[in-house]
């Protein structure tokens, strides 16, 4: 579900969330915001990646440990180009996941997954600061700070799946776009199955950590939807 354009508008928020109380910032977290909820609830499909996207990959190595699936472009109506990703799989087909560069500073940024039928493990290999609106309970997801490197991401993850059995395996860059389909189909029904207001409120929560009681229902305002009241019962 979260991407290198996930990456980016997320480092927008956190980068303003210090200075929400200015008119403009607030605009601009709000519009980011808006962005990423919609484009967490599109579905995507995959294209070759031909001459025109390599340079944006350029840089990239898959680890030694992790067998070459191939580039593609990850393609969603909500995203305003496509974006460039590298896959790989490791040998046993468990783990499998996605380098791609975000931000001007083209800093790498990964995602690992290893899935079984119900549910599914993510490890993200992230910006400083970065974090994520809510993701559904079938997915247990952490997040490894960019600067420890992709090695420590694989590492880290191999601990987290080391005692769960059924996992499906990834052979193919086709396997991988198909079961990283089934997941965020399965994450769009979630999101689509709860209340409005309720998802705003954990999509809020999430985004913003402790800053929530200070800016989430400002935010939620902004984006049209009312936000659940407790009430007293007599």
């Amino acid at each position: 579900m979260a991407d290198a354009s996930f990456f980016a508008l997320f480092a927008a928020v956190f980068g303003g969330v210090r200075l929400l109380q200015r008119r403009a910032n607030i605009k601009q977290v709000t519009e980011n915001l808006r962005a990423i909820r919609a484009l967490a609830s599109t579905p995507i499909t995959y294209e070759p990646c031909d001459e025109r996207w390599q340079a944006a990959l350029r840089g990239l190595e898959v680890p030694a440990t992790m067998t070459a699936l191939g580039d593609c472009l990850e393609v969603a109506d909500a995203r305003a180009a496509p974006m460039p990703i590298r896959a790989f799989a490791s040998g046993d087909g468990v783990i499998f996941g996605w380098f791609a560069l975000y931000g001007p500073r083209q800093l790498p940024a990964a995602m690992l997954w290893s899935s079984r039928e119900d549910d599914s493990y993510v490890t993200r290999l992230v910006p400083g600061g970065s974090a994520a609106i809510a993701w559904p309970p079938f997915i247990h997801r952490e997040d490894v700070a960019a600067r420890r490197g992709i090695a420590v991401a694989l590492a880290r993850h191999r601990e987290r799946i080391a005692d769960v059995k059924g996992l499906r395996t990834v052979a193919t860059l086709a396997e991988l776009q198909s079961e990283i389909t089934r997941i965020r189909a399965r994450t769009i029904a979630w999101r689509q199955s709860q209340a409005p207001a309720e998802l705003l409120d954990k999509d809020l929560r999430a985004a913003l950590g402790r800053h929530y009681a200070s800016y989430g229902p400002a935010l939620a305002k902004r984006l049209s939807v009312e936000m659940p009241e407790a009430r007293v019962v007599s």
